[in-house]
């Protein structure tokens, strides 16, 4: 039986559209952030903070790419492939023993399955997977980077000292190798004549052998071992000084990785 007053508005109520505005200009929860604001604005929370990194990472990718471009022009004269007379291409159909060259090669899949033969009458099939720096070795013919340790004219392979090390260090001799070499000590009177080591000729006819039975040094061995389609070269073992041959990857792919990478990182 009250008189009944204005009814006035509840702090617990949802505001009404007509209020809506107001509490948004007033900055009320519900209301708009300015662009200012890392939640509601323009960039995710910390964004703005990465703009210059990604720029950075931007400008360096394009730095990156254009040197190697740069690169690539100047080498495509020096660089002609032995096996192929052409600068490195993408092999197709791909490479199967040297499948890590299958995204740019100085062979093709018919000298490759050469290299495969020849790697395969090397060792026996339980060996065949047990010495990667020998299987990078067979397929020099393959590698990208040929023409920085292959001169043709002196017809010379540059080895890298400690990759030559490295691979004479190997326990080969718990598998043996099937090589081209003779024993100079036999004969009809010794047919049995033991092999002493730095002893022994080179012969086209292929034996088993221990290698450390029979050679005393790196370069001893690797002469004698020969890659497929360079069997008339001699090797010189030189310092590491990135124009020899050893087991690291191409530096070509390498930065080209390296700035897809950081173009990844400068759009992300």
């Amino acid at each position: 039986g009250g008189r009944r007053g204005t009814p006035t508005l509840s702090s617990s109520r949802a505001p009404t559209p007509s209020e809506r505005p107001a509490r948004r200009r007033a900055g009320e929860p519900g209301g708009r952030r300015g662009r200012g604001d890392a939640a509601g604005g323009r960039w995710p929370r910390g964004a703005a903070d990465r703009v210059p990194t990604m720029r950075a990472n931007f400008a360096l990718a394009l730095g990156v790419l254009a040197g190697l471009a740069t690169s690539a022009e100047a080498q495509d004269a020096e660089s002609i492939c032995k096996l192929t007379q052409k600068v490195p291409m993408k092999p197709e159909p791909s490479l199967t023993q040297c499948y890590r060259f299958n995204s740019l090669a100085c062979c093709v899949s018919g000298h490759d399955s050469v290299i495969k033969e020849a790697y395969e009458e090397t060792f026996s099939r339980n060996c065949l997977r047990e010495y990667p720096l020998l299987e990078n070795w067979f397929c020099l013919g393959c590698n990208p980077d040929e023409y920085r340790f292959v001169n043709a004219d002196t017809a010379t392979i540059s080895v890298c000292r400690e990759y030559a090390t490295n691979l004479f260090a190997l326990d080969l001799d718990k598998c043996g190798i099937k090589i081209g070499v003779s024993n100079p000590l036999v004969n009809k009177d010794d047919p049995g004549a033991r092999w002493v080591v730095g002893s022994h000729n080179k012969s086209t006819d292929k034996q088993v052998v221990l290698p450390k039975l029979v050679f005393g040094n790196a370069a001893d061995f690797l002469s004698h071992l020969l890659p497929p389609f360079y069997e008339n070269y001699v090797i010189s073992i030189v310092p590491d000084d990135g124009n020899c041959f050893s087991a690291a990857a191409h530096l070509r792919v390498s930065l080209w990785f390296v700035a897809a990478v950081l173009f990844a990182t400068s759009v992300l």
